[in-house]
């Protein structure tokens, strides 16, 4: 099992709490949605599954990924945890790649921090952007972000996510911004990989119609009380 958590309850302050009893499991090759309106805690549940929260947030429960108790880690443990076993593709694509660095180099570093390679080569870095539907990757690897649509660069941050090999990947409104066909496209890269690699994958979503295409679906709904989103989310787990 790749994610447990056990009755996982997380406030900011000792009275009131953001959400209370979650349990959730995922295995290899499984999606987890998380869903709800705003202000639900879904982020505070990803920042608590990557060891994220403030030191000052009450938490109980427990939380297990990768067999790491992430409540109980301790600094390096958890540094390793999210260098190498858990990777984020943050929600802002453009404002997650340095507009400075080609993007070759950004996926390059990447791969460099996760320890799993000694030297990556252009070729891996390359064949990475080939998986990612680019038919010119060695031009891709050149060019800077400035220079590449929306579309391109939701895939070159999903390539330096996946270039680390991760058990988890975490997603977090990964198609917010892009049209249906976009959606799509990137949609079925992240299932072809996990169904490939036996990656678990954690998608945070508004938008219900993104998870039709997940295979093996457990939905999470955190505290949503519009009752549309609810009947949705209800039909998804059918």
């Amino acid at each position: 099992m790749l994610l447990e958590c056990k009755n996982l309850c997380v406030g900011y302050t000792e009275s009131e709490y953001v959400f209370k009893n979650i349990n959730v499991q995922l295995d290899c090759g499984q999606t987890l949605a998380v869903t709800g309106i705003n202000g639900a805690g879904k982020t505070t549940f990803i920042n608590a599954i990557m060891g994220l929260l403030d030191t000052g947030c009450y938490i109980s429960g427990k939380i297990h990924a990768c067999g790491i108790e992430i409540t109980q880690g301790d600094g390096d443990e958890m540094r390793n945890f999210r260098r190498s076993m858990v990777s984020l593709m943050p929600q802002d694509v453009a404002g997650s790649l340095n507009p400075l660095t080609k993007i070759g180099q950004q996926i390059r570093s990447a791969a460099v921090i996760s320890g799993k390679y000694k030297k990556p080569d252009n070729f891996i870095c390359c064949e990475i952007l080939a998986k990612m539907g680019f038919e010119n990757p060695a031009e891709i690897f050149k060019m800077y972000p400035h220079e590449l649509s929306l579309g391109m660069a939701a895939r070159c941050l999903l390539a330096m996510s996946l270039i680390t090999k991760p058990s988890i990947l975490i997603l977090d409104e990964p198609t917010a911004s892009l049209d249906r066909t976009l959606k799509n496209e990137i949609i079925d890269i992240i299932t072809d990989y996990s169904l490939e690699s036996g990656c678990g994958i954690i998608v945070v979503t508004h938008d219900e119609s993104d998870l039709l295409n997940f295979n093996k679906l457990t939905v999470l709904n955190m505290g949503d009380k519009n009752d549309k989103n609810r009947r949705a989310v209800q039909k998804l787990r059918q």
